[in-house]
């Protein structure tokens, strides 16, 4: 990446946070969901996550080469700057609404993918397998149709399902789809006979995390409100018989 791509990219990834904190601070700040402090973390977070998550997959394949040394730092990764501004989100929640900080975050995590890959397309970087003659599929630009377009959708699922879990799972799962089949579009690719990149194997594992987590999620809030309703039953009979006893 030579000094002016690199500044357009570098600009690009200043705008995608700014434009999450945004989105972020204009939507929960006020709500009290979201700590201050969390908002501050997740953002410094994001760039350590993007750079670190594309150094230990780099970092894997060197040593699995039997590489000497470390390499250099080659880059960074959207799903590492996904996942520190989310996670950190959740650990840094109030009680009991870990997934309500979650569902807040997809609008901020659509504005870093969108925003950052906008970046992306304008320097000229990540380029795709060729569309016709010399132009190239965009596949920066796929992206931030992707990104667009599952943010509409968790919004759609949460208008449907009242539910903020819903509206990350419908994010996550529907950008990590996405985001797979784009990738078939890269050059070197699958269709380059690559084979399936590092972001479609990342893609998968994301996916089916999320949609993990979710079910778990419910299966033991399912559990707790079970429990409790049995507990009333029994509780009722109790004070049934007991009254009984004593009308008797």
């Amino acid at each position: 990446m030579d000094t002016p791509t690199f500044l357009v990219w570098c600009a690009a990834q200043m705008g995608a946070v700014s434009a999450a904190a945004w989105a972020h601070g204009a939507r929960t700040l006020r709500t009290g969901r979201v700590r201050p402090v969390a908002l501050s973390v997740a953002l410094a977070a994001t760039p350590l996550g993007a750079i670190g998550a594309e150094y230990i997959v780099h970092l894997g394949a060197h040593v699995a080469s039997h590489g000497r040394g470390l390499p250099p730092v080659h880059g960074s990764m959207a799903y590492g700057a996904l996942a520190a501004y989310a996670l950190v989100q959740a650990a840094l929640a109030p009680r009991g609404q870990r997934w309500g900080a979650l569902g807040d975050a997809v609008g901020p995590l659509a504005c870093l993918v969108a925003v950052g890959r906008l970046g992306c397309a304008a320097g000229g970087c990540e380029p795709g397998i060729v569309l016709v003659g010399m132009v190239r599929h965009p596949v920066a630009l796929y992206e931030v149709v992707v990104a667009l377009g599952a943010w509409a959708l968790a919004w759609r699922a949460e208008s449907a399902l009242r539910s903020p879990r819903a509206r990350f799972v419908a994010f996550t799962v529907a950008y990590a789809a996405g985001r797979a089949a784009i990738e078939t579009l890269r050059d070197p690719g699958p269709l380059t006979g690559a084979g399936p990149t590092i972001a479609q194997w990342v893609s998968l594992g994301v996916a089916c995390a999320t949609l993990l987590a979710a079910s778990s999620g419910r299966a033991s809030v399912g559990a707790g409100v079970g429990g409790r309703g049995v507990g009333a039953r029994v509780e009722g009979r109790r004070v049934g018989a007991g009254v009984g006893d004593r009308g008797g």
